[in-house]
């Protein structure tokens, strides 16, 4: 964005900087999956080719498949970025049952955020934030309260760590949802789908914490 020259007044992080150095010559990319789609950017070409044909005839054929698209499209448009991924929801009313569960969840397991400040990732955030002067919050994400702990109110030690590199932590690490208000085992399900449905919780949830950490600044509007 910056580089386009649209700089955000406000900037909202929820994932801390990764940890790991740049890779360089002499430090190559240690993340296997990372360096493939540097080496071969189109392997699942084929792959997602057959995954559309299939899905298009089962939606009635190529056109029809797109139109769907289309909309899917459209609706995110109307609803201001949020987007439905309409193709992991397969629980009535897109909503996941309430005893729901997965083999890896750890509901006593607190996954809190760490980062190093000093890491290259945190240090270009740095220069970026001073750069540009951007108001820089690191905000609260969601989880299944089922999948792991509810948050801390505060992560003392991340805080400490982002406002090494310029930016605030502000609520906690992330909310707590029961699995009605999710689609799938990591999606909200869609607005409107419920009464209380689980993009808009979280919306709120989400602009309640930024307004009070914004309370005198005009991106509050």
């Amino acid at each position: 964005m910056t580089e386009n020259g649209t700089v955000p007044d406000v900037l909202l992080l929820t994932e801390a900087w990764s940890n790991h150095d740049a890779p360089s010559l002499f430090r190559p990319i240690e993340n296997e999956h990372a360096l493939a789609e540097i080496v071969f950017p189109f392997r699942h070409l084929l792959r997602d080719a057959l995954s559309f044909a299939v899905n298009a005839r089962q939606h009635g054929g190529a056109t029809s498949y797109y139109s769907l698209a289309r909309q899917s499209v459209d609706q995110m448009m109307k609803d201001r970025g949020y987007y439905f991924i309409a193709e992991q929801s397969h629980y009535p009313q897109d909503r996941l049952p309430d005893n729901f569960s997965l083999p890896t969840d750890n509901p006593r397991h607190v996954a809190a955020r760490a980062a190093d400040p000093e890491a290259p990732e945190g240090q270009e955030l740095r220069q970026l934030v001073a750069r540009y002067r951007m108001n820089c919050l690191y905000a609260p994400t969601y989880a299944r309260s089922g999948a792991v702990a509810a948050a801390p109110r505060e992560n003392a030690a991340f805080r400490k760590a982002a406002e090494t590199v310029g930016c605030r932590a502000v609520g906690p690490d992330y909310f707590s949802y029961p699995n009605s208000l999710f689609s799938d085992e990591i999606h909200l399900n869609r607005a409107g789908a419920l009464n209380r449905a689980g993009a808009r919780v979280f919306t709120a949830d989400l602009f309640q914490t930024i307004r009070e950490a914004l309370s005198n600044h005009d991106a509050v509007q």
